[in-house]
């Protein structure tokens, strides 16, 4: 009959993604760890005016306002439907008992 070893060889694994059980190297070592130069696929940013500036940022708050008032909105409408349901079900529930 074999004996299991789930749960040793488990732990076994566990104990090797330690930290200390770790390489602290890599395998191929003329491979730079640190590399001092621009990533070639980050967002390139743009410079912008102040005029542009601004307007973006006035867009920026008027979307977020926009937002604010739509969640505001579904916000008292749940709380409405909720309220309808639970005096519905206080009548329903007195009518009963």
């Amino acid at each position: 009959m074999p004996i299991k070893k789930g749960t040793k060889s488990q732990h076994d694994h566990n104990n090797s993604l330690l930290n200390s059980k770790r390489p602290k190297f890599r395998e191929y070592y003329m491979e730079k760890i640190h590399v001092d130069k621009l990533r070639e696929d980050s967002v390139p940013f743009v410079e912008l005016e102040e005029k542009e500036l601004k307007k973006v940022m006035t867009q920026i708050k008027a979307n977020a306002q926009k937002e604010f008032y739509k969640e505001l909105k579904i916000l008292g409408i749940s709380i409405l439907i909720t309220a309808v349901i639970l005096i519905y079900l206080n009548d329903y529930l007195n009518q009963l008992f």
